[in-house]
């Protein structure tokens, strides 16, 4: 999860009550938990495939595809178990995904990787249901802290590797910061059900027409279909920026060269949220597949290149990813696209995403790793394509929305 994990990105903070009792003190504290315990995981997502190759590879893989098919109901599982016991389920498994990266433990990893993804299937549905419609102040003030994640979790471990610290206490102290994350993150939440949630809970529907109707989705709805190249190319080319390319750095530059990628997520995040406010959404979708290329096409140098390349490369796959995100995020929460059920166009989405990138993560196992790049490449080719079709099958004022 690009961090830009997929996981986080539908994330705006709960409303303020009416009374507006809740202070900004309340809101940094929760978002602060939030960021502590991504900085943990995403820090040992990204050098999995380094620390564990194989198995490393195996666990994300089955992570992505148990996080795709529990998508399918996870909003009925969130129904049942509240809201206090729904972010303990789907965060606890980050937990214990970063304490079984201290051991080299294939299986373990690989049966932890399928509770990450069931928990996260469980925390992104909760935390869509939070989402209001005015992003604000404290939806940009989450954004821009969970965001530092990417930097500060792998700063310490390059700094940590460079120390000569062992692979079992590094995983060992960002275990223990991700503990800290998820004490705070209990402590904090509102045992009450929020109005979001009473309202889901009121509108939530069953678990066989949940997955009815996304499957509809995904296979009938035109618009859907036009973008499952893009749903397809987000999510396998995920797979070669944060699994393939890591490895291939050694462990002396990983940590910086990681820290690099999250940096140009954070610039990336709010220069193409920007341009997304003052040009539309559109244009900085073809603005955000020309950073694509210009990535692909600096990933075939990675291995001949000087080390100041790898930083480029990976600064450009930070923008690119960054861009891809806002660009789809916003397009499928366009009311001008999905009027009526976006939560299912969400849903269909992120199956297709996960799927493909755990197909991408196995590919890393048994493909050759040129093979993989021209895949990304023809994939690429094909989002542009059906991007540019789907021009004609989407209402013209939509062209004209951007991002309140």
């Amino acid at each position: 999860m690009s961090e830009s994990d997929p996981i986080i990105q539908k994330y705006a903070v709960e409303e303020v009550g009416a009374s507006g009792h809740k202070s900004r003190s309340k809101y940094l504290s929760r978002d602060l938990s939030f960021m502590t315990i991504f900085t943990s995981f995403n820090t040992t997502q990204g050098t999995m495939t380094t620390f564990h190759e194989k198995a490393g590879f195996w666990s994300l893989c089955v992570l992505y595809a148990f996080f795709a098919f529990t998508n399918l109901i996870s909003a009925v599982i969130v129904k049942k178990l509240g809201a206090r016991l729904s972010l303990f389920i789907g965060a606890a498994p980050y937990a214990a995904f970063v304490l079984t990266a201290a051991f080299n433990s294939d299986v373990a990893l690989i049966i932890v990787g399928a509770f990450v993804g069931i928990g996260a299937a469980i925390l992104w549905s909760f935390l869509s249901f939070n989402a209001g419609e005015d992003m604000g102040f404290y939806s940009g003030l989450f954004f821009g802290i969970f965001q530092i994640n990417g930097i500060l979790g792998n700063v310490l471990t390059g700094a940590l590797l460079n120390a000569g610290i062992s692979q079992f206490y590094i995983f060992s102290i960002l275990f223990v910061i991700s503990v800290l994350g998820l004490i705070l993150m209990c402590y904090l939440v509102d045992p009450r059900p929020s109005a979001a949630l009473n309202n889901q809970e009121k509108n939530t529907d069953s678990m066989s027409h949940m997955i009815k109707e996304t499957v509809k989705v995904i296979l009938t709805d035109k618009r859907m279909v036009f973008f499952h190249p893009i749903s397809l190319y987000s999510g396998f080319s995920n797979s070669l920026f944060l699994g393939l390319l890591p490895p291939r750095v050694g462990l002396a530059y990983l940590g910086w060269v990681l820290a690099v990628l999250g940096l140009a997520e954070v610039i990336g995040s709010l220069v193409f949220g920007k341009l997304a406010d003052i040009i539309g959404t559109w244009p900085v979708m073809i603005v955000t597949l020309v950073t694509h290329a210009i990535t692909l096409g600096l990933s075939f140098f990675f291995d001949v290149a000087e080390p100041y390349l790898w930083f480029v490369t990976m600064f450009f796959a930070g923008l690119a990813d960054a861009g891809l995100n806002t660009s789809i995020y916003a397009i499928l929460g366009s009311p001008n696209y999905f009027k009526l059920q976006p939560a299912y166009a969400f849903s269909g989405f992120k199956l297709v995403q996960s799927i493909a990138m755990a197909a991408g993560f196995l590919c890393g196992i048994y493909v050759p790793f040129t093979y993989i790049q021209y895949a990304v490449c023809l994939m690429w080719v094909g989002a542009v394509v059906f991007f540019a079709l789907s021009d004609a099958i989407i209402p013209s004022d939509y062209n004209r929305t951007t991002i309140n």
